[in-house]
């Protein structure tokens, strides 16, 4: 995999040319690479070019989203085309499905259904971002952290991982809490309604709507590194299911030299957001985790949350309820 890209589109005004422009992920100040399209690349337009692999914006976008961005243009119109105004891949798509259904366009090998290409493009993202089957991300500690060495650290954001933040940075492990993001579009959710009018919440929460942006526009997931950076946890945990999360509370809730302690508290965040705004992807796909009853900001017993997201079974072959009693709500993260 090459080096992970964060993207935008402009447009021309006539709308003769798109420009697909990409920095390093979490580059915000970084050198731009520009690749500008021409009405006969972009797509359901001019099929013919796919049979001589010639350059298509919605097949390059794919590319850009797995980690193989476009070689940049050398044609003179970059620097025209940064300014272009914006545009997302979902609104192109969309002008691609009317072009077909018209009868002005032709249909390819590679998105036999245009009439579908949007929803196309969605799966095609999700697939390479869920990994429901990965290993938790658990190394995050000293040289390993999301600001210097961690391997993964521009990997794209599973959407439906637990992120849990503070576990290395309380001082009194049995009182302070944790706290847990069910999904990334509760981390979005959670630092967006937290922002205060100025200040570093501003900034953050600013910074929250500007990933929502592109992820729901141009499905250009957040890398772990910037998710950890949205909140401000160098240290962040990955999880990417639930029996993963509460087979490590349990694991250091059981050792003397843990993290925490079977009574310590979570505050749960869960997503607010419903319909269009949710992130695609963050679905939660096959977990078993009973959180009826519970909110966004509710605290409990990281041992009742491990009770709750993967029940132990009695001696008599049966699954005990795990719910928790008495949860307290709170508003805040922090």
């Amino acid at each position: 995999m090459g080096t992970m890209k964060n993207f935008r589109l402009t447009i021309a005004r006539d709308g003769s040319a798109v420009a697909l422009i990409t920095r390093d992920a979490g580059q915000q100040d970084g050198p731009e690479q520009v690749s500008v399209y021409g009405a006969d690349r972009l797509y359901p337009l001019a099929a013919q070019r796919y049979h001589k692999d010639l350059p298509n914006l919605f097949v390059d976008v794919l590319d850009t989203i797995d980690g193989h961005g476009p070689q940049p243009t050398a044609d003179g119109k970059e620097k025209a085309a940064l300014s272009y105004p914006a545009v997302t891949v979902r609104t192109l798509a969309r002008r691609a499905t009317r072009a077909v259904s018209d009868g002005s366009g032709t249909v390819n090998e590679r998105f036999d259904d245009a009439g579908a290409l949007w929803q196309k493009m969605q799966q095609h993202a999700v697939a390479s971002v869920v990994r429901t089957q990965d290993a938790p991300i658990l190394e995050v500690r000293k040289n390993h952290n999301w600001r210097k060495n961690q391997p993964l650290a521009d990997v794209r954001a599973d959407p439906q991982a637990w992120y849990v933040t503070d576990a290395f940075s309380r001082s009194n492990k049995a009182k302070d809490a944790l706290h847990a993001y069910r999904g990334l579009t509760a981390v979005l959710d959670a630092v967006s309604l937290d922002g205060d009018d100025e200040g570093s919440g501003a900034a953050s929460a600013q910074q929250a709507q500007e990933l929502r942006k592109a992820v729901l526009g141009n499905l250009d997931y957040p890398t772990y590194r910037q998710v950890a950076a949205l909140l401000a946890d160098s240290n962040m945990l990955v999880f990417h299911s639930d029996a993963d999360l509460a087979s490590w509370i349990r694991h250091e809730a059981g050792q003397t030299e843990g993290c925490l302690e079977s009574g310590t508290p979570v505050i749960l965040c869960l997503r607010s957001s419903r319909g269009a705004q949710i992130v695609p992807g963050d679905t939660h796909n096959g977990s078993d985790a009973d959180l009826d009853g519970l909110h966004s900001g509710d605290s409990l017993a990281v041992s009742a949350l491990a009770n709750r997201l993967a029940p132990r079974k009695t001696t008599g072959g049966t699954r005990s309820s795990g719910k928790a009693s008495g949860t307290s709500r709170r508003r805040s993260r922090r």
